[in-house]
């Protein structure tokens, strides 16, 4: 399908591991008028600029019996096309050490321009090593290591990024507990890393 201005996609990063399944996901909006195949250029672009295990990547510093080898792009506006399943070959994380239990994730919080919870958002990286913290915090050196995929997916898919079609941000579908007839959309000004160590429940994807 094609995409035009303000149309909005999700992609979900699919890792396996010693915990199962996992997923991170990130909101997507176009910010031109894309021809042609618009959800295999999104996934094309993301998987070239954030899927790797070096500087930048989301497997760098991951444990190594954690790996990617594929991700899913949604459309969530206008919503008319079926998920696009988006392979690629297997990708490994960096490091040589043991990963922390399953539970635990490195969280980001995502940042606009709006006040609000509904303009907010978060997204929890799982493969997290257990050297990388020492009493649930993050050390010095994971803390550079992470900032570095904030720092990434900012220069190519944030409000200057170098990337012509896709902006990063946030992705409404609630306000005061009520659903949204039309997801809203914000674009991302800023990424922070928190450095304590997350925990989140797991939960069936989609849910």
């Amino acid at each position: 399908m094609t995409a035009s201005i303000s149309d909005i996609f999700e992609v979900a990063v699919k890792y396996s591991g010693p915990g199962g399944t996992q997923y991170n996901t990130f909101g997507f909006s176009a910010k031109a008028n894309v021809a042609g195949d618009a959800m295999t250029d999104l996934a094309s672009a993301f998987k070239t600029a954030m899927v790797k295990n070096t500087s930048g990547g989301l497997l760098y510093g991951m444990a190594g019996d954690m790996s990617t080898s594929s991700l899913q792009v949604e459309d969530v506006k206008p919503g008319v096309a079926a998920t696009l399943d988006y392979t690629y070959a297997s990708v490994a994380g960096s490091s040589v050490q043991a990963n922390m239990p399953p539970q635990c994730a490195i969280l980001f919080s995502v940042k606009t321009t709006l006040k609000g919870r509904s303009f907010r958002g978060r997204f929890y990286l799982p493969g997290g090593v257990q050297t990388d913290e020492t009493d649930g915090l993050l050390s010095a050196g994971a803390i550079t290591n992470y900032t570095t995929i904030a720092t990434q997916l900012m220069a190519v898919f944030g409000p200057s990024g170098s990337n012509a079609n896709w902006q990063f941000g946030v992705i409404s579908r609630y306000h005061n507990n009520i659903k949204r007839a039309v997801p809203v959309w914000t674009d991302a000004s800023s990424i922070a890393l928190d450095p304590v160590i997350a925990t989140q429940r797991r939960r069936r994807y989609g849910t």
